[in-house]
């Protein structure tokens, strides 16, 4: 109720409001993803390139990624507030997470996948990649294989794929 009141008044969308969600989310559980979602409600866009208003979403990916009430839909609001963000990788787990899952619809699925692509400039880790190719390569869903491929494609530097031609034409050979 509290952070509900506190989201309706314009008043509280500010710095320190900010850090008292960060820290409901890393340390109560209980208030977690009510403290999430009002954060990404009061966060100002492009919140990352402002002093005041940076967060750890490295550590909140954390303590959210395995939450199942925590919707792409609530995930595309974070990540569209600021798009730029360096440190949208720490949630690249959670929105990999609802591709992988086969309760998760096919339109969260395609969402998730459209978002992973709408931030293709942020470095994925090798376990992330390989997760990915992994869940590709096992799925029976010919559309998510394709998309996570693409995806895969689209975050693939120049350099890497002149390589990988390269590595291809000499094993052909």
């Amino acid at each position: 109720v509290i952070l509900k009141k506190m989201i309706n008044d314009n008043e509280n969308y500010t710095s320190d409001t900010v850090k008292l969600l960060e820290s409901l989310i890393k340390y109560d559980s209980d208030l977690r993803i009510d403290a999430f979602k009002a954060l990404i409600t009061i966060l100002p866009n492009d919140y990352s390139k402002k002093n005041d208003f940076k967060i750890y979403l490295i550590k909140i990916g954390k303590c959210i990624e395995n939450n199942e009430n925590i919707s792409m839909d609530d995930i595309t609001h974070l990540v569209n507030k600021d798009k730029m963000n360096e440190n949208l990788f720490g949630i690249i787990s959670i929105i990999i997470n609802h591709i992988k899952d086969e309760q998760t619809s096919v339109n969260d699925t395609n969402q998730a996948l459209k978002l992973l692509t709408g931030i293709s400039s942020v470095k994925l880790t090798t376990y992330q990649l390989t997760y990915l190719l992994k869940i590709a390569f096992h799925t029976k869903n010919f559309i998510l294989r394709e998309n996570i491929v693409k995806y895969i494609k689209n975050i693939i530097n120049e350099n890497d794929q002149i390589n990988i031609q390269i590595s291809k034409s000499e094993i052909n050979e």
